[in-house]
């Protein structure tokens, strides 16, 4: 399980384990996806501004961040194996951290065309992935959500009602794709997915 977690290793999984995460709905947690990578860019992101902030070039603490991240990031999708679905996050975050370093404000859903533009540009068969369906469909989703729910995060209870409905849109925005991806998706999905997401995102993968 640590190495289908953490590298996309699932060769020690057997048909028992693959039915308990598919009825589960945490299947998607054992397929390296754009959020490992987003997660392991934040990590770098987060040790490069801590060395930039010992460092005393003020024009460092802006590009090296964005740096340590990319290469943690290219690290960890070569130890993943280079996956398709971890190429395409590969290519999202160096278009994103090209848009930072040269200055320039895009919306997040120019950013997001451009993203997907890019990437069909690379590999136009794409549109044939399961995977790039679900992914460029739930950032959708999160955009729009984002966009209507701006104003209402004072507080953390409004923070925490926020991330409840989100997950509850995603849930019902997403059945259909999931419906004809997996013939079908887990109801309780959304509950499980509150306890092992962040344990898997913020504790295991670091690790």
């Amino acid at each position: 399980y640590l190495l289908a977690l953490s590298f996309g290793d699932r060769r020690g999984l057997t048909d028992s384990d693959w039915r308990h995460l598919q009825s589960s709905g945490l299947l998607h947690l054992m397929a390296i996806s754009g959020l490992h990578i987003g997660l392991i860019f934040g990590l770098g992101w987060f040790f490069g501004r801590v060395i930039a902030l010992v460092l005393p070039l003020p024009s460092v603490k802006v590009w090296l961040p964005i740096v340590a991240g990319l290469i943690a990031a290219s690290i960890y999708a070569s130890l993943a194996g280079f996956s398709i679905p971890t190429q395409r996050a590969l290519v999202a975050c160096i278009i994103l951290t090209t848009v930072k370093l040269a200055g320039v404000h895009f919306s997040n859903w120019r950013l997001l065309l451009i993203v997907c533009s890019v990437l069909l540009l690379l590999d136009p068969f794409a549109v044939l992935s399961a995977s790039f369906w679900l992914s460029f469909s739930a950032v959708s989703v999160i955009f729009i959500f984002i966009g209507l729910r701006r104003s209402e995060q004072s507080n953390k209870w409004q923070k925490a009602r926020f991330l409840l409905e989100m997950q509850f849109w995603l849930l019902i925005a997403l059945a259909p794709v999931s419906i004809f991806v997996f013939s079908g998706f887990s109801v309780l999905s959304p509950i499980y997915n509150f306890i092992p997401l962040p344990l898997g995102s913020l504790v295991t993968l670091p690790c």
